[in-house]
């Protein structure tokens, strides 16, 4: 706007100029010249806006980079042959905690370490250092206190620990030290060292089975071929054993000729092929199949009470002892499982006081339509534990009621 006023003004002072002196024609060409290209410049240029918003995205990129350097990294390291662990680094390149577990490949450290970023970042903190104590679901970062000393632990169940802090002596050193590990676990850097770990750090994997998750050792699958080598060997002996010596009889007319039982001398092939874990499963699938199955989790561990369970095969959540849902993956595709009553048995249930069974309903999440189902039928299922659970109490408050009235009774009569 600016442009096209200080424009005008220019093309007033020429036509001045030219009342008042008409000598200064050639003046006026070149005048006229920039004025028609600013006005292609203004078109062509790219406006302030654009700059704004290339100077906002440079911004972002450059914020990106800056927080993915406040992540730490992993390191790899060789504790001896066949045995290695992982080191978890903070921003400053200060140690800060050292895997639990040793592992048998760097391939297999490098699963471990997907396993324990994946489980870190939606992982809560239990603070058992604390007279009242929040429990949280697993996957759970826990601060304990044993023999006068503070530490911190990343488990994804009762039995699968993944790492383990060393011993500090104040409550305020350990939570500074876990908030450092629960910012550095999401890192993405993995590096491996050249140097192996010391004697001295060494000797909490000496008994240690190192951990693989690959398929079976090759001694075993060669231990079963030789087994299975020798039933063919002894199968052919009996076939043998039963042939006649006496030449074989001339075969009929018109009668069909049987050909001589043959025994296959050839090697026996054994399928060795193992299950996919969960995990392994959950890594082939497409990013909307993750992110249904990270929601039905998500959505299970947010349910007051819920526990979860890891298998090999699925995740399981329980709440008041009764099952809540079941997640698993098959053939690339989310699972929800339910366990769930006909209406018309509820009833019947509720008034003789028997127990009918249950069915297995079976959720495929094919689509979003299929995964609001899987959501809304975990929150009945969870309305109806809930229920169930009031009217177990309410039975059982009944019943110590009814008790204690006896009791008063039979005080009375005696009386």
């Amino acid at each position: 706007m600016i442009g096209w006023i200080w424009n005008g003004v220019l093309i007033t002072a020429d036509v001045i100029i030219v009342a008042i002196h008409p000598c200064i024609l050639t003046l006026l060409c070149v005048l006229f010249t920039i004025m028609i290209m600013t006005a292609i410049l203004s078109v062509v240029l790219p406006s302030g806006n654009f700059e704004q918003k290339f100077e906002n995205d440079l911004q972002d990129e450059t914020e990106k980079q800056k927080n993915k350097a406040n992540y730490g990294s992993y390191v790899i390291r060789e504790i001896n042959e066949k045995k290695y662990c992982f080191e978890l680094y903070d921003k400053q390149n200060k140690l800060l905690v050292r895997s639990y577990n040793c592992y048998k490949s760097i391939e297999d450290v490098k699963e471990a370490i997907s396993i324990t970023r994946r489980n870190g970042e939606i992982a809560e903190v239990e603070d058992r250092t604390v007279n009242w104590i929040k429990e949280a679901n697993h996957p759970k970062y826990e601060m304990y206190k044993e023999k006068g000393l503070y530490y911190f632990k990343l488990s994804i169940d009762n039995k699968t620990l993944l790492f383990r802090s060393e011993a500090y002596e104040t409550v305020q050193n350990c939570k500074k030290q876990l908030s450092k590990s629960m910012a550095s676990v999401k890192s993405l850097e993995i590096y491996i060292s050249v140097e192996k770990l010391s004697a001295n750090d060494a000797k909490q994997y000496k008994n240690m089975k190192p951990i693989s998750f690959g398929d079976e050792e090759p001694e075993e699958i060669e231990q079963i071929e030789e087994i299975k080598k020798e039933q063919t060997k002894q199968k052919r002996k009996k076939v043998e054993k039963h042939k006649k010596i006496e030449q074989p009889i001339q075969p009929v007319q018109n009668e069909p000729v049987v050909e001589e039982l043959k025994v296959d001398d050839s090697a026996v092939v054994i399928n060795t092929a193992e299950k996919k874990t969960l995990w392994q499963s959950y890594s082939e699938l497409s990013k909307e199949q993750k992110g249904f199955f990270d929601g039905l989790r998500k959505a299970a561990q947010e349910k007051e009470g819920s526990r979860e369970f890891e298998s090999s095969s699925q995740l399981s959540y329980v709440i008041f002892r009764d099952k809540l849902m079941r997640i698993q993956i098959r053939r690339n595709t989310v699972e929800a499982i339910f366990m769930l009553m006909d209406s018309s048995f509820k009833q019947l249930q509720n008034d003789k006081d028997i127990k009918i069974k249950e069915t297995k309903t079976v959720v495929k999440i094919e689509n979003e339509a299929y995964y609001a189902l899987a959501i809304e039928t975990l929150n009945k299922k969870y309305d109806l534990l809930l229920e169930q659970k009031a009217e177990r109490d309410n039975k059982r408050k009944t019943e110590r009621l009814e008790k204690s009235r006896q009791k008063r009774l039979e005080k009375k009569g005696k009386n």
